[in-house]
């Protein structure tokens, strides 16, 4: 019996539809709800490109829409059929009367961005349909050598993952999405150091950041404080800390607030004149700082709470204490360890592009840096299992304490930490010097000119 392979393995517009891959009725919901609500494009224009649409009339649609986006005009039913007239395309989609058509059952244009990214699903269903259809064809073709086929394979399906996961844009899309980030302006989070501001520009979603440090010399601290920091100007922030237990850092955040020592917190012992300061820690972190003290924290179940986090909570910036504490599920048990933080930190540099967020992780360095001889400022290769680190990392920061290291450089100043800005991906380097009050666990930029226990140095 002769076998019509066309008819077995290419996908039939049919086919597609009976699968239910062809959703009209939601193209439809996203390119009405673009047209009713003016600023309904921004939710869409980084995610969805006329490729996502298989009706072809939407994907004109869309494709005149992108136009009026990136040449900064407005978008709505008239605006947009003009565009399609100098398009040529007004009555290939049906004109006025389908414009119309649907924008009328538009009720709410709030879930638009679920429904595009449901569309992008669609697609890349249908592009993994055609692309096993268009393998299986050639694979039950013996005259075609297997070896090629199999490398046709490897590469349509590599291609499909380029262009899901951050492979080539074509050209409209990047414009589009670079005059989207021009009219929002690039959104920053200060770290409530002025003048570490000056340099790193504050958490920028999207970025790893790693705060490098000997063991005791406060990046745990340090955190804590950045934490309170943001949540003072109003950022929901995470904290997952491995090493410190939810009943430590409580006191510490009460303390870095309220200037109680934390000793009498821990005791409970404050007056009841600072109670109010007590009940004001209290107010500002609620509902905006969340913490896990899970030991061994797995990085898939990082990156889920995140997730949760970010979707329900709005955090922004989420605090790690400390990346080598974290495991990584289902790795050979004789793995050696720098392929472990290897890919801790490539599954934490994820988190971030993903949830667009910041992720501050403290990561040891390695003791043998204060035995060097000469300066002992922990330099980017100190950090433990450094390769990865170093690599993935947008911005790397040592903290270094002279004083424990036996350094008079700041005439034995107990109280002041240097923050080191060792990589910065896109900026300048430079040195922050930071006042420590351990009484309260709290850091200030250290001003020689107002402290009057400095003397130079």
């Amino acid at each position: 019996m002769k076998t019509d392979f066309k008819v077995i393995y290419s996908v039939a517009p049919k086919e597609i539809e009976e699968k239910g891959l062809c959703v009209p009725d939601l193209e439809e919901a996203v390119l009405g709800a673009i047209i009713m609500e003016q600023d309904a494009v921004t939710d869409v224009i980084d995610i969805l490109s006329p490729k996502h649409f298989y009706i072809k009339k939407n994907r004109w649609i869309y494709e005149a829409i992108m136009r009026l986006f990136n040449n900064m005009e407005p978008i709505d039913a008239r605006t947009l059929l003009n565009q399609l007239r100098r398009d040529g395309t007004l009555e290939k989609v049906g004109g006025l009367p389908y414009i119309l058509g649907i924008t009328e059952s538009i009720i709410a244009t709030k879930h638009i961005r679920h429904h595009a990214l449901l569309l992008g699903e669609y697609s890349l269903r249908r592009e993994l349909l055609e692309t096993c259809a268009s393998i299986v064809k050639e694979t039950s073709d013996k005259t075609e050598d297997i070896f090629d086929v199999y490398s046709n394979a490897e590469k349509k399906i590599l291609a499909i993952s380029e262009r899901t996961y951050g492979g080539v844009s074509d050209w409209d899309c990047v414009i589009a999405r670079a005059r989207e980030r021009q009219k929002q302006g690039e959104e920053c989070t200060p770290t409530g150091y002025e003048a570490l501001d000056s340099i790193i520009g504050g958490w920028k979603g999207g970025h790893l950041v790693v705060i490098g440090a000997r063991p005791g010399t406060g990046k745990s601290a340090l955190i804590g404080n950045m934490a309170y920091e943001a949540v003072r100007q109003g950022v929901p922030v995470a904290i997952f800390s491995l090493e410190m237990p939810e009943s430590e850092i409580f006191p510490r955040l009460i303390s870095i607030q309220s200037g109680i020592l934390i000793e009498d917190i821990i005791r409970g012992n404050w007056l009841s004149s600072t109670q109010s300061k007590v009940e004001e820690a209290n107010a500002l972190f609620s509902k905006k700082i969340f913490i896990s003290d899970k030991a061994a924290l797995e990085i898939d179940a990082l990156k889920s709470m995140c997730r949760r986090l970010v979707k329900q909570c709005g955090v922004r910036v989420a605090f790690v204490d400390y990346l080598q504490l974290m495991t990584v599920a289902n790795m050979p048990k004789n793995t050696i360890r720098e392929q472990v933080i290897a890919a801790i930190s490539r599954g934490l540099k994820s988190i971030a592009q993903d949830l667009n967020i910041t992720i501050v992780a403290a990561a040891q360095v390695n003791r043998a840096a204060g035995a060097r001889i000469g300066d002992k400022r922990p330099q980017l290769h100190d950090l433990r299992e450094s390769g990865a680190i170093e690599q993935d990392a947008d911005k790397v920061m040592m903290l270094y304490r002279p004083s424990g290291c036996g350094e008079d450089g700041l005439r034995g100043r107990q109280d002041i930490t240097e923050l080191i800005v060792a990589k910065n991906r896109a900026g300048k380097k430079g040195t922050v010097k930071l006042k420590f009050a351990a009484d309260c666990c709290k850091f200030t930029c250290f001003d020689p000119v107002m402290d009057e226990s400095w003397s130079g140095g």
